[in-house]
C-alpha cells in the first residue's frame, strides 16, 4: 500500500497542508477532476518552449540545451515520476514537450492553450512552416504596382530631363550667349505647363475612376471637356506670344530681340500639344505607362539628335526646333495611342469652341491691331483690352458648351 502510494504522483491527491479540518482526502473515485486540471496545466506550461521546440526541429532556431533536472517538490510545479507527464502528452496530442520541461516558471491559463498545444501538429524534419493566407495575391499586387509605377516613375525623370537638358546642349554647343537667348524665350512655356498640371489635378480622380470601371463615355467626356478648359486657358498666350514677341522679349532687354523666331517656333508646338490635351496622364491613367515611358523616351532622344545636329549651325533657333519636335512626338504618338486602345479623343464641342473663340480674339484682333498700330505697348495693350473683352463676352455666352456650368 505504501509502495503505491509512493507510486502516484502527487498531483492525483490533495496535499496535507491544505486538508483542513472542514475537508477530506479525495478518493479513487473522485481524484479524476484533480488529475485533469493537473495536466491542463503542466501543458499549458509547456505552451510557449513547444513553439520553439518545433520551430527548432523545422530548422529555424538551434537545438535547445538540455534541460535541467526536475525542481524540487513545492516550487516550479508538482513533481511526478520521470517521463509519466510526457507519456501522457504524447498519448493525448502527439506533441513531446521533454526538451523544455522544467524551465518554465508561473502558469498560463490552462483550458484553451492547453488544447492547442494538444492540437499542435508534427513536422517532419527539414519542413518549413506554411506561408500564410493570401500570400500568392500579395505577390500578385506587388508585381502589378511595380509594372504601373516603374515606368510612371522613369518616364516622370525622362519628362524632367525633356525640359532642362536642351538649356544645356545649347551653351554646350552655341555658346552662353545663345543659351541665355533660348532661356528667355522659353519661359512663356512654364506658364503653360501650370496651366496643364492645375486642370489635370483636377480632374485626374475622376478619369482614373471611369477607365478603372470601364466607363468610356465618362472618361470621354472628362477629357473633352478638360482638354477644352486647357485651350481656354493657354491659347491666349501662346497667340498673343506669336503677335507681340518683340515686346514680349524687350521685357528683359535690348540683347535679347534675337529671340523672336525661338518664340514663333515654340509657341506654334504648344499651340499643337495644349490641343491635344492632358494626353499622356490619360495613357497613364488607363494602365499604358510603357507606352507612355517609350514615347517620352523617344521624345527625347529625338531632341538630342536634332540639338546636335542644328545648334552649331543655327544656335537657339536649331535647339527651339529641337523641343518643338519632341513636344509633337509626345504629344501625336500618345493621341493616336489612346485614340486606337481606348476609344476616345479630345476634339470634343468644347474643345472646339474654345479654339476657335481664342483665335478669333487673340489671334485675328491682335493681328489687325498690330498692322494698323504696330507692336508698341500701347498698340500691345489696346489691343489686349479688346481681345479680353471680347473673350470674356464669347466665353459667357458659351458657357454651357465649355462645361462651365454645374
Amino acid at each position: 500500500m505504501a509502495a503505491h502510494a509512493r507510486a502516484d504522483p502527487p498531483a492525483r491527491r490533495l496535499p496535507a497542508d491544505r486538508a483542513g479540518p472542514g475537508r477530506r482526502r479525495v478518493g479513487r473515485r473522485g481524484r479524476g477532476p484533480v488529475v485533469r486540471r493537473a495536466r491542463a496545466a503542466r501543458l499549458a506550461r509547456a505552451l510557449p518552449a513547444a513553439g520553439r521546440t518545433l520551430r527548432r526541429r523545422a530548422g529555424r532556431h538551434p537545438r535547445l540545451p538540455p534541460a535541467p533536472p526536475d525542481p524540487p517538490a513545492g516550487t516550479a510545479g508538482p513533481p511526478g515520476p520521470a517521463g509519466a507527464d510526457h507519456r501522457h502528452a504524447r498519448r493525448r496530442g502527439g506533441l513531446d514537450a521533454r526538451p523544455v520541461r522544467g524551465r518554465l516558471g508561473g502558469a498560463l491559463p490552462a483550458g484553451g492553450a492547453a488544447r492547442r498545444v494538444r492540437a499542435a501538429p508534427r513536422l517532419p524534419l527539414g519542413a518549413h512552416p506554411a506561408r500564410r493566407p493570401g500570400h500568392k495575391t500579395y505577390l500578385a499586387l506587388r508585381a502589378r504596382f511595380w509594372r504601373y509605377t516603374g515606368p510612371r516613375s522613369l518616364a516622370s525623370v525622362a519628362q524632367l530631363a525633356l525640359q532642362r537638358v536642351d538649356v544645356l546642349l545649347v551653351a554646350m554647343l552655341g555658346g552662353l550667349a545663345a543659351a541665355a537667348v533660348y532661356a528667355v524665350a522659353s519661359r512663356f512655356v512654364v506658364l503653360g505647363q501650370l496651366a496643364n498640371q492645375g486642370i489635370s489635378q483636377s480632374v485626374q480622380p475622376r478619369l482614373a475612376e471611369a477607365l478603372s470601371t470601364g466607363d468610356r463615355l465618362t472618361a470621354n467626356h472628362l477629357y473633352q471637356t478638360a482638354t477644352g478648359w486647357l485651350v481656354l486657358v493657354t491659347w491666349p498666350l501662346h497667340l498673343m506670344v506669336i503677335t507681340y514677341a518683340p515686346a514680349y522679349l524687350g521685357l528683359f532687354g535690348d540683347g535679347y530681340q534675337a529671340g523672336g523666331p525661338v518664340v514663333v517656333v515654340l509657341a506654334s508646338a504648344m499651340l499643337v500639344a495644349t490641343g491635344c490635351g492632358m494626353v499622356d496622364m490619360v495613357l497613364s491613367m488607363a494602365g499604358r505607362t510603357r507606352w507612355n515611358l517609350t514615347n517620352v523616351t523617344a521624345a527625347l532622344a529625338l531632341m538630342v539628335a536634332l540639338d546636335l545636329a542644328l545648334v552649331p549651325r543655327f544656335g537657339a533657333v536649331g535647339a527651339a526646333v529641337g523641343l518643338a519636335a519632341a513636344v509633337l512626338v509626345n504629344n501625336i504618338a500618345p493621341l493616336v495611342q489612346v485614340g486606337h486602345a481606348l476609344g476616345i479623343h479630345p476634339f470634343g464641342p468644347g474643345t472646339v469652341a474654345a479654339a476657335g473663340l481664342a483665335v478669333a480674339c487673340f489671334g485675328v484682333l491682335p493681328q489687325v491691331s498690330a498692322a494698323i498700330a504696330g507692336t508698341g505697348p500701347a498698340a500691345l495693350l489696346t489691343a489686349a483690352a479688346v481681345a479680353l473683352s471680347c473673350y470674356g463676352v464669347g466665353v459667357w455666352r458659351m458657357r454651357g458648351r465649355l462645361g462651365l456650368l454645374r
